[in-house]
């Protein structure tokens, strides 16, 4: 596994954990890389209710 196919797996993991450790924070991603979604996706089911959600795309 290179380095920056690392780094995306360690900031899905973040994003996806983040919600669980501080209910109600602000988190925020801004990413080129598509393969980023199914992580993005689990951090709204996960965050749903207990975090406020705002999601963009382009």
């Amino acid at each position: 596994m290179g380095i920056e196919e690392g780094i995306d797996v360690a900031l899905a993991i973040d994003l996806v954990a983040y919600p669980l450790r501080d209910a109600g924070a602000a988190a925020g991603l801004a990413s080129r890389d598509d393969e980023l979604s199914p992580a993005l996706e689990a951090f709204v089911d996960i965050a749903e209710g207990l975090s406020p959600i705002e999601v963009a795309s382009r």
